[in-house]
């Protein structure tokens, strides 16, 4: 017989006896089979509801029911998707914590969804093994450049070409071209590296605009001969070498361009991706380095503002909520600040020391101003 097929009869006894003090629990545990931590859960349930209590519970517990969204959080919810649309699951909730101290379960988010039927069905993944990952220790470590087109109305194409920090995910060029020759590609990084600084590594794939099998380019001359960093190649048909820069292309394609769908002049493409590349570095929390944003990262905040958005969702959980709040983070000479309040009249000034203090507009706050 099963043990957990155990008739109600017998366990009745066995507590019976136990409580008579006829038997003792490991005598008990011993003759039945079972362990002396279920003998005590038996003797726990009989001596509260009787027999009944003993009978096995099948079926999987009940869950608690899902909490529904507050008038004002549906609100925020909607405006961020309003501004948004194309944020959903986790890099919503991490768009909502960082920007709008509001912390949302998964299904209290996938609910409110569904009610609005925006509940979108997980893509099917074919079985691979684990995926091998790789990434910079520190900023400008290795940086990674590609190409991609953009359609031009008419026919055609514009071309993108595109700069990002490995470690940190942060764009550090995206620039409209009417031509990917190498030295329109050059030019592009020359401005990088004069805007944000020399990397010690260059990984690009094997495109004509970085080498050519008729000699040494241009662009490696400028990496290795100027820079004095190094040039990797991507391996041969195998874009996963350069998989964080192709992730961000398909982003910034399903995220703003596709949204358009082709550009008439190469100005346009450029404001489009300006706009952007503000929103990309500095707005939008990237679920592959933790839900921070690139900014975050690539100016050393790790994530700084854990505690501030600890004490706000704690704060929106008693019925805190305003639609009007402040958030902003810095980095001053190493030192990590917040500033967070329901609006610029009341600020909380943390440091990633601990130490906190509340000021107002009006007031001048020690080390800061």
């Amino acid at each position: 017989m099963n043990r957990a097929q155990l008739p109600v009869e017998v366990k009745e006894v066995v507590c019976q006896r136990i409580l008579a003090g006829d038997w003792k629990p490991e005598a008990a545990a011993k003759a039945t089979g079972f362990s002396t931590q279920s003998i005590g859960r038996w003797l726990e349930r009989y001596e509260e509801g009787g027999r009944e209590s003993l009978r096995v519970r099948r079926g999987r517990p009940r869950r608690k029911p899902v909490k529904q969204l507050t008038k004002v959080e549906r609100r925020v919810v909607d405006s961020a998707l309003e501004q948004h649309p194309h944020l959903r699951n986790r890099s919503l909730r991490d768009y909502l914590l960082r920007h709008h101290q509001l912390k949302v379960s998964r299904r209290q988010l996938e609910r409110y969804l569904k009610s609005r039927n925006l509940v979108e069905p997980a893509p099917r993944r074919e079985e691979e093994g684990p995926p091998r990952r790789f990434e910079a220790p520190e900023p400008l470590a290795m940086i990674q450049m590609d190409v991609m087109y953009v359609a031009k109305t008419g026919g055609g194409h514009f071309y993108v070409a595109d700069v990002i920090d490995d470690h940190s995910r942060f764009l550090l060029g995206s620039v409209a071209l009417e031509e990917q020759t190498g030295e329109k590609v050059l030019d592009v990084l020359r401005d990088v590296v004069k805007r944000w600084g020399v990397p010690e590594a260059v990984l690009t794939d094997r495109g004509t605009q970085f080498i050519h099998w008729r000699g040494r380019t241009r662009f490696q001359d400028y990496v290795e001969k100027e820079l004095k960093a190094k040039h990797i190649l991507a391996a041969t048909q195998h874009p996963q070498t350069i998989g964080k820069i192709e992730r961000l292309h398909a982003t910034v394609r399903k995220e703003k361009l596709r949204k358009v769908g082709s550009y008439a002049t190469k100005e346009a493409l450029q404001a489009d991706l300006d706009d952007y590349t503000n929103y990309y570095n500095y707005e939008r929390p990237h679920q592959g380095i933790a839900g921070v944003t690139p900014a975050d990262r690539f100016y050393g905040m790790g994530p700084p503002t854990a505690e501030a958005l600890r004490r706000a969702a704690e704060a929106q959980a008693q019925g805190a909520v305003r639609e009007e709040r402040v958030f902003l983070t810095a980095n001053l000479m190493g030192r990590r600040l917040v500033l967070a309040g329901p609006d610029v009249n009341s600020l909380q000034v943390l440091w990633n020391d601990g130490a906190s203090t509340t000021t107002t507009r009006n007031e001048r706050a020690p080390d800061i101003w």
